[in-house]
C-alpha cells in the first residue's frame, strides 16, 4: 500500500474515532532531581499500553547514557556511549506505565536516580511515522531482511548486539544506504563496500559485512521516521503534519547553516558526517538560546556530564546549525523533533501559573511548564521576564534597558521556574507556557543575509507558531538599550493593524503609528517595522490570543458607573490599560486572584512600573469575567472611552 493510501486511512480512521495524535502523546523529555527512592516519573505517555523506549542521562556527573524499551523489559539497559553488552539492573527502571515510566533506588549500576542528581530523559513512544522498535536474532547466513512497523521510511536507524560487546551501528538517510557510523564512536559515517541498508517503509536489512547479522547474536534496532513521506505526516489536528525530520547540511561560509524544518523543534540530535564529531543533542527543557551560545549539551557517544557550549540554536522554523570552529564546509545529520504541545490547553492553568516565591527550588511553583516567567517585589519599580530561550539573561517591562545577564533565571523545572535572589511571598512569579491559540514567544533576528528574518532594512515578515491571528502583541529589541517595548492591541478591531503603545511609558498617547508596517497579521506570520524591527538585532514579540474558557482578549467602554466585563470565565488574571490615544498617562493594571480579586480592596501593581498599590477597590470578581467598580479611576472607567484587557481564567 502506498504511503498516500496509509495516510489517507490514518487520517479517516482518526475522523472516526477522534484519535488524533500528537507529539505531546508519542515523545517527552523529562527532567527530575533524583532521590534514591522508588518513585514514578510522569510525562503523559503511554508506555504500558503502546510500548516505546526510555533514554536516561545524569545531567550532573560522568555516568552512562542508559537506554531501556518495553520489548527488552524494564531492567535491561543498553548504553549509547559503549559498546557493552546488555545489562540487568533491577533497580534502575521497574516498569513502563501508562503516564510514563517507574524508578527503582537507580544506583545499583545504572545511574537513574542517585540522590541530588539531575537527570534528562526523554521518552519516545512506538507509532507508526514516528518511532518503532524491533529485536531480532542473527542467523549467520549472510544478509537478513528485518520487518518493522514504522509505517514509513526510517530516517534514522540505530542497532545495537544484545548478548555481545559490539559497537552500535547506525544508518541515516542524509548518507544513504551505502554508508554507516557507529553510535558510540566519534567516527565519521563512513562508505564500505557491498553494504545496502534497502531501508523502507516495512524493511531494512540487516547486512552482515558490518556485523549485524552474526549468527547466535540478540539486537535490538531502534528505528526513527524520516518525515519526509506522507505515511510519516499524519499528526495534528488535521492528521497531516510531520512530527519529526532527518536530513543533513553542509555549513557554509558563516561556518553555520540554516535548515527549514516547518515546524520548530525541541530536541536535536546533530552529527558530523564528513569526519570525526559527536552526537550531541540539545533539548529545550535543558536549554537552547535564540543565538549560537549557551546551548546545553549531552553527547550520546560520551559519558560526560551535561556541559554549556557554542553550537546550533532553534528559530520558529527549524535550527541554525553547528556554529563551531572547522565548521564550514563540514557536512552534518541530525535528527530533530518538532516542539509541543500541538494540543491546545486542556486547563487554564497549564497556560499561566501564579505563584508566590517560595524557599525550594523551583521557587515559583507555578504548576506548569514555563517557557516565559517574570516576577514582581511588590516593593520594587521593576518588573523583570526572562524567559526558555534567554539562558537565564532578563528584560524589565519598566525599562528600555537591553537583555542582561542573570544566571540566576533557570527554566529547566517541569512546574515552575526559578530564581535563587528571592525566597519571599513578595515576589509574586507568573509562568505562561506556549500553547497553540493562546500564547507563543518568538525571538528574531531582523535584517538581510544567511540565517536572518527577511528584512529590507524598514521591515521583517516574522513567522510564528501561535496558530491564530494575535490579538494581543507585545514587543522589544532586546539589544538595544534604547529600544521601547510596544504594547500593540487587535482585539475587536479596536484600533486595526498599527496601533500601539510603550509599555515602559505610559506618557505615550495610544496611536495609530506602523509598528505592524500597516499590514494585518495572520495565524503564521506578522509584518513589523520601527520598534520591532531593530535592524541587525534580535527582536522578541509575545503573541496572544483569545480561547474559551482559557484566555480572553477583549475591551469595553468605560461609563463611570459600575462595568460587568464578560470572559466567558471568572478571571484569575486581568491585565487593563487604555487603547484611545485621547487617555494617555493609563497604567497597564495588573490584578490576580494571588494578590487578590475581592469584593473589598484589591492589590494591584503596574507593568510599566511602580510599587504594588493596596487600598483600593477598583475590581471585583465576576462569575463571566471581572467587575470594574464605580470607584475606579479615568485610567479604568471614563464615559465612552475604550479599554483593553488580557484576562486568563
Amino acid at each position: 500500500m502506498s504511503g498516500s493510501a496509509k495516510k489517507l486511512l490514518h487520517a479517516a480512521a482518526g475522523s472516526a474515532s477522534d484519535d488524533k495524535v500528537y507529539v505531546e502523546d508519542v515523545f517527552s523529555t523529562h527532567l527530575y532531581t533524583g532521590n534514591s527512592s522508588t518513585r514514578s516519573i510522569d510525562n503523559n505517555i503511554d508506555l504500558s499500553g503502546e510500548g516505546g523506549l526510555v533514554w536516561i542521562k545524569d545531567r550532573s556527573a560522568a555516568e552512562e547514557h542508559v537506554l531501556i524499551d518495553s520489548e527488552r523489559g524494564a531492567s535491561k539497559g543498553i548504553r549509547s556511549n559503549s559498546n557493552a553488552a546488555e545489562h540487568t539492573d533491577t533497580s534502575s527502571l521497574t516498569s513502563f506505565d501508562n503516564d510514563g515510566f517507574s524508578l527503582g533506588t537507580g544506583y545499583s549500576y545504572f545511574s537513574t536516580n542517585y540522590t541530588g542528581r539531575d537527570y534528562a530523559s526523554w521518552t519516545f513512544r512506538k507509532q507508526e511515522g514516528f518511532f518503532d522498535i524491533v529485536t531480532y536474532t542473527g542467523n549467520g547466513s549472510g544478509d537478513q531482511t528485518i520487518s518493522h512497523n514504522l509505517g514509513s521510511t526510517p530516517g534514522f536507524i540505530a542497532v545495537k548486539a544484545l548478548n555481545a560487546s559490539s559497537s552500535w551501528r547506525v544508518f541515516h538517510t542524509g548518507t544513504g544506504n551505502t554508508k554507516f557510523g557507529y553510535l558510540n564512536s566519534t567516527g565519521d559515517i563512513s562508505t564500505i563496500s557491498n553494504l545496502n541498508w534497502n531501508v523502507t517503509s516495512t524493511t531494512f536489512v540487516a547486512d552482515s559485512s558490518i556485523s549485524l547479522n552474526t549468527s547466535g547474536r540478540t539486537y535490538v534496532a531502534y528505528l526513527w521516521a524520516s518525515g519526509n513521506d506522507s505515511a510519516s505526516q499524519i499528526f495534528g489536528e488535521d492528521s497531516d503534519e510531520a512530527i519529526i525530520k532527518t536530513g543533513s547540511y553542509t555549513a557554509d561560509s558563516s561556518n553555520a547553516y540554516a535548515v527549514d524544518l516547518g515546524f520548530e523543534p525541541q530536541w536535536l540530535m546533530i552529527k558530523k558526517s564528513s569526519g570525526t564529531g559527536d552526537w550531541e543533542i540539545l533539548d529545550n527543557m535543558r536549554g537552547v538560546t535564540y543565538q549560537a551560545a549557551d546551548g546545553q549539551f549531552l553527547e550520546a557517544n560520551k559519558t560526560n556530564a551535561e556541559f554549556n557550549d557554542y553550537g546550533a540554536y532553534i528559530t520558529s522554523t527549524g535550527f541554525v546549525g553547528s556554529n563551531q570552529s572547522g565548521a564550514n564546509g563540514a557536512s552534518y545529520v541530525y535528527i530533530a523533533i518538532r516542539r509541543g504541545p500541538m494540543k491546545e490547553p486542556d486547563t487554564n492553568t497549564d497556560v499561566l501559573g501564579i505563584a508566590a516565591a517560595t524557599t525550594t527550588a523551583p521557587l515559583w511553583k507555578t504548576g506548569n511548564t514555563v517557557d516565559l516567567g517574570f516576577y514582581k517585589y511588590t516593593s520594587s519599580s521593576d518588573v523583570n521576564l526572562s524567559a526558555r530561550l534567554f539562558a537565564g539573561q532578563q528584560l524589565k517591562t519598566n525599562s528600555t534597558v537591553d537583555l542582561a545577564s542573570d544566571g540566576t533565571f533557570l527554566f529547566d523545572y517541569q512546574t515552575g521556574f526559578y530564581n535563587n535572589t528571592f525566597n519571599s511571598s513578595s515576589y509574586i512569579g507568573y509562568g505562561l507556557r506556549r500553547y497553540p491559540k493562546v500564547f507563543d514567544a518568538v525571538v528574531y533576528k531582523a535584517g538581510t543575509g544567511p540565517n536572518l528574518i527577511s528584512g529590507d532594512g524598514t521591515k521583517s515578515v516574522v513567522p510564528h507558531n501561535l496558530g491564530a491571528v494575535p490579538e494581543i502583541i507585545i514587543g522589544k529589541d532586546i539589544e538595544d538599550v534604547g529600544a521601547h517595548w510596544a504594547f500593540v492591541f487587535l482585539a475587536d478591531g479596536v484600533e486595526g493593524n498599527g496601533g500601539s503603545k510603550r509599555l515602559n511609558d505610559i506618557s505615550e498617547s495610544y496611536g495609530s503609528g506602523t509598528v505592524l508596517n500597516n499590514t494585518n497579521p495572520t495565524a503564521t506570520q506578522i509584518t513589523v517595522s520601527n520598534s520591532l524591527n531593530g535592524y541587525g538585532n534580535h527582536n522578541l514579540l509575545l503573541l496572544f490570543a483569545s480561547l474559551d474558557g482559557i484566555c480572553k482578549c477583549g475591551s469595553y467602554e468605560g461609563t463611570g458607573n459600575a462595568i460587568n466585563v464578560d470572559c466567558g470565565f471568572a478571571a484569575r488574571f486581568v491585565l487593563i490599560t487604555s487603547v484611545e490615544s485621547s487617555t494617555p498617562n493609563c497604567p497597564f493594571y495588573v490584578y490576580d486572584t494571588t494578590q487578590g480579586i475581592v469584593s473589598g480592596n484589591d492589590p494591584y501593581w503596574d507593568m510599566s512600573g511602580g510599587t504594588q498599590v493596596t487600598g483600593t477597590d477598583y475590581i471585583d470578581p465576576h462569575s463571566s469575567g471581572f467587575t470594574i467598580t464605580s470607584s475606579a479611576p479615568s485610567s479604568l472607567n471614563t464615559n465612552n472611552h475604550t479599554y483593553g484587557f488580557l484576562a486568563f481564567a
